[in-house]
């Protein structure tokens, strides 16, 4: 009886690979083809950047024309780009149809989204495929994303058949089983530690990136995530180089740093910047303020083009409802105010700066 309800689970498992492994290579190719009304795709631009990156996989429901709202993401087939499918934002809805735009994109799409080219709604994506796309980019990235972890599972699977049929002692079998259950949790967690840091390493280049777009033309305003970027952050001394937004909700602080309160950037007054810890380790965001010294410089670039140099003058930890942080030390001061969590995400990281001129 085990043996038979063994075989239907394996089988039952195999028919759910296959169908995963079809729904998303067949569908992601076949422009006609949807699974129970559904269609995955490969995001194949920068234009939905942050949240949703170059070659993630986005997974769209077919139809739902009438039920679209403001804030919705669609699928479409887009005349400028030869009737292909994009992958926008509703920013405004009119009797005629949509007008869609990029997240990361500056000026709304020229043409509108009417029912005759809109094809559906984004249920689901994952950023998990532009990372591993990315690797496979990087020399000999076949032979590790792709080679490697198949001979790994074909030796795994070896190796239990050849386990299960060793006529051994118990016990020394349960202490072979606990060690090689050892050794795949160390495999997964050395594969988890290097996947999040590529997504690091990901991110950075695209955030910097974005910041030298700010750097060469300021007025332009580029657009990071569908937020408008104000300024860019440089601190040589951690090596991180960031746009900066406006804080609108928590959810600004996943896009990049965000300006928390207080006057316009480089103004007199007390400019609070926040930016996320990162749990994981890593340098990304403001994960490594809390090794800034005293005298240490950050940069910060404004949209008129104009910078100007703070040091840091002070290190502290406060709590997270201290609003003090917020108030200007020194009237006709330029101040900087730098926050993020400590490492155990119970209290706040706070950094002040002032400028040097």
């Amino acid at each position: 009886m085990k043996k038979i309800l063994s075989n239907i689970l394996l089988a039952f498992a195999a028919l759910v690979f296959l169908g995963a492994v079809v729904f998303v290579i067949v569908g992601g190719n076949s422009e006609n083809f949807y699974m129970f009304g559904y269609k995955p795709f490969i995001v194949a631009s920068g234009s939905m950047e942050t949240e949703y990156l170059t070659y993630s996989m986005v997974v769209v429901q077919q139809g739902g024309y009438d039920d679209i709202q403001v804030d919705d993401v669609i699928a479409f087939k887009s005349e400028v780009i030869g009737k292909r499918i994009a992958f926008h934002r509703v920013v405004s809805k009119t009797n005629e149809g949509f007008i869609t735009k990029g997240d990361n994109n500056s000026v709304n799409d020229g043409l509108l989204v009417t029912r005759e080219n809109f094809i559906g709604h984004e249920v689901f994506h994952t950023n998990w495929t532009a990372y591993y796309i990315q690797e496979l980019h990087k020399p000999f990235g076949i032979v590790r994303m792709v080679i490697l972890p198949i001979i790994a599972i074909i030796l795994l699977s070896v190796g239990i058949m050849f386990f299960c049929r060793w006529r051994a002692n118990i016990w020394l079998k349960r202490l072979i089983a606990s060690a090689i259950v050892f050794v795949i949790c160390i495999t997964s967690l050395i594969s988890y530690t290097i996947w999040d840091n590529q997504r690091i390493i990901y991110l950075n280049d695209k955030l910097g990136a974005s910041a030298s777009e700010f750097l060469a033309t300021p007025s332009a305003t580029p657009v990071l995530d569908n937020h408008a970027v104000i300024g860019v952050i440089q601190i040589p001394s951690i090596s991180i180089k960031y746009p900066i937004i406006e804080y609108e909700n928590r959810s600004s602080l996943n896009v990049s740093i965000t300006k928390y309160s207080g006057p316009p950037l480089n103004e007199i007054g007390n400019v609070v910047l926040a930016g996320h810890y990162s749990a994981n380790g890593g340098n990304l965001f403001f994960t490594n303020i809390n090794k800034l010294r005293i005298g240490d410089i950050a940069t910060i670039t404004d949209h008129t083009g104009r910078s100007i140099d703070y040091y840091v003058n002070s290190f502290d930890v406060h709590l997270p409802d201290d609003l003090s942080v917020l108030q200007t030390s020194h009237d006709n001061e330029r101040e900087l105010t730098l926050i993020s969590c400590t490492t155990d995400l119970q209290n706040r990281y706070v950094v002040k700066l002032v400028a040097t001129e």
